[in-house]
């Protein structure tokens, strides 16, 4: 297996650094002024997603594209990818420009269309999302539909209209990874009328629904969604999470990256559903959303057969999380549970770039 050198490193740490440095002010202050802006926003993710050298399938990407070019196999991307190596110049990071470029001008697009500070979501990008956006290919699907869900909530297109773009949209997304199926079943769920019950109900019926899980991965592996292909990546993913939370280190890095968005999301909840502060169905939307994603995080967390699926979906509640939080904070003031939170997640960061330094270089 291929690693990254030392100078590919100090080059991915670099460009996250600039990104956070850029745009920290927005960590306290929601300043329209400061930060990263739409077009640096887009320099800096694409380059980051384009050369992201740390990321796990970086290295599995490249062996994939290779061999499609040099062999023909076909049988593990969607169609629309192995079009793109055809069609485009050979050459593997011009393919990761288009792909991960494409993701990140939409993700673009989507904060400056659903946010009154583009600025602040750009922190919360960088912070947030940024650090695994480029691992997988399914997140230009994910903003493929997350554009079409935002057209269809926040165009002022009549009805019909909006109903026809927001189907070519899922259309689109389902095309472009077998896993959309499944999280655009999740965003029907979370645009269905939601209160606080929802929310006690879920959170009681936990334990019970847990004990099933494997049954319900049963089903999972046989949907096209993991097919073996799928399932030996996944198997990947597995045995990383495993090494990980082998040792305190490993226990350490999850807790760190999960605790504050569990914090950030049941605050939101807290505040919204419980004691009523008003927020449009809109943003309420992406935070339900959020939510049903962490929860499945949890469901499948230390499964005997599926563990891989927790962290595929801990990954998802990102992005649609920093839509939410990116309107969402810039309407309430920062309280210190918020600011503790998003300071644990810079050493979330910090904490992931030391690791993969020690592991792989030392």
């Amino acid at each position: 297996m291929e690693v990254f050198t030392f100078w590919q490193w100090l080059f991915v740490f670099g460009l996250w650094l600039l990104f956070f440095i850029r745009s920290k002010s927005q960590m306290t202050c929601i300043n329209k002024t400061n930060g990263v802006g739409f077009g640096e926003f887009i320099l800096l993710g694409c380059c980051y997603s384009v050369f992201a050298f740390l990321t796990g399938d970086f290295f599995n990407y490249e062996e994939l594209y290779n061999l499609a070019i040099l062999h023909g196999e076909e049988n593990h991307f969607e169609p629309f990818y192995y079009w793109l190596i055809h069609v485009l110049p050979t050459n593997y990071y011009l393919w990761r420009a288009v792909v991960w470029g494409s993701a990140v001008i939409i993700a673009a697009l989507i904060y400056r269309k659903t946010s009154p500070n583009f600025r602040q979501c750009s922190f919360l990008f960088c912070l947030m999302v940024l650090p695994t956006f480029p691992n997988l290919r399914n997140n230009l699907g994910l903003v493929v539909l997350y554009y079409s869900v935002i057209i269809f909530l926040f165009s002022q297109r009549n009805f019909k209209t909006r109903i026809i773009l927001l189907v070519l949209g899922i259309i689109c997304a389902y095309q472009l990874h077998k896993s959309m199926f499944m999280y655009i079943v999740i965003f029907g769920i979370a645009m269905l009328p939601t209160n606080k019950y929802f929310f006690i109900g879920s959170i009681l019926g936990f334990p019970f629904i847990y004990k099933y899980v494997p049954l319900l991965s049963s089903l999972f592996l046989k949907d096209s969604f993991a097919n073996e292909a799928s399932m030996a990546s996944g198997q990947g993913y597995l045995d990383a999470a495993l090494s990980q939370i082998a040792n305190f280190y490993g226990i350490l890095q999850v807790s760190i990256w999960r605790l504050p968005v569990l914090i950030l999301i049941a605050y939101a909840i807290y505040h919204i559903y419980f004691k009523k502060y008003i927020i449009s169905y809109r943003f309420r939307v992406f935070l339900n959303y959020s939510y049903i994603l962490l929860y499945m995080a949890c469901l499948f967390y230390a499964q005997p057969v599926s563990e891989f699926f927790s962290s595929r979906f801990q990954d998802a509640v990102m992005l649609p999380l920093t839509i939410f939080l990116g309107y969402y904070l810039t309407v309430i003031h920062k309280s210190k549970i918020v600011k503790i939170s998003l300071y644990t997640l810079v050493l979330a960061n910090l904490y992931d770039f030391s690791y993969s330094f020690y592991k792989y270089l030392l």
